[in-house]
């Protein structure tokens, strides 16, 4: 529990017990949904933005929007990462005599 504490607090924002509550039920809503639909989604993605929701309530200036972006960046470049790493593999192993 102390490490878990210690990463919240150096996360996007430290939240209250009412702002963990919302957002676990938030997030586990949220994949439940995207997978219903089709969609895979991670509970990091989802507990993030649940968390950043959050504070729509209370003040957008507790949000660590450094943090934020970090993780935005993240989302944004493992996409592409992917599937360029998933490319050069599969053309490395054509090269392969099998």
């Amino acid at each position: 529990m102390p490490k878990g504490a210690a990463a919240l607090q150096r996360g996007t924002i430290v939240p209250d017990s009412r702002q963990i509550w919302v957002t676990l039920w938030a997030a586990s809503a949220a994949v439940l949904v995207s997978s219903a639909l089709g969609s895979p989604v991670s509970m990091t993605q989802s507990i993030s933005g649940a968390l950043i929701g959050t504070c729509q309530t209370n003040d957008w200036r507790k949000v660590r929007w450094g943090e934020a972006r970090r993780i935005l960046i993240a989302w944004a470049a493992t996409l592409p990462m992917a599937w360029i790493l998933g490319y050069a593999a599969a053309n490395g192993l054509d090269l392969l005599p099998l």
